[in-house]
């Protein structure tokens, strides 16, 4: 988890200065988050690109969610003191959040919940105040991913 998590702050922290210095990569979508709505490739050859998986490890959940599947949607990095990154699969109604370092799941969330989320001037209040405590994998069947 440790590794996972730190390549992702790694990225982040790249990410803000990449977008302090005023460069075009790492282009800002709103003021708090980046959009990343398509997985991230390489190119292998100039005809194909080859996969790059984003392993996230999620408290209570045995298996690594890769992230970077293109059912996940991405709102990430935050400026958000509690929010690091979020996703979110709508064909399976299943979110992975990671808060302060850790990877949380939420199962069953609505497409409309999450809209709410993404779009929310403050990530960490919508979510103590709308998804933390709801949403519950123990409750909600929890996807498998191959």
């Amino acid at each position: 988890m440790t590794q996972t998590v730190s390549r992702h702050r790694i990225r982040a922290l790249i990410c803000f200065a990449v977008v302090s210095l005023g460069l075009p990569s790492c282009s800002t979508e709103s003021e708090n988050r980046v959009d990343r709505s398509t997985p991230p490739v390489t190119e292998a050859t100039t005809t194909e690109a080859t996969w790059v998986p984003n392993f996230v490890t999620v408290k209570y959940r045995p298996d690594e969610v890769d992230v970077a599947a293109p059912n996940f949607e991405w709102i990430g990095p935050t400026k958000s003191s509690v929010v690091d990154s979020a996703w979110y699969a709508e064909i399976n109604q299943y979110m992975v959040i990671v808060l302060r370092g850790i990877g949380y799941h939420y199962c069953a969330l609505d497409a409309g919940t999450w809209r709410q989320f993404s779009e929310a001037p403050s990530l960490g209040s919508f979510y103590q105040k709308y998804i933390r405590g709801r949403f519950d994998c123990r409750l909600f069947p929890v996807p498998t991913y191959p």
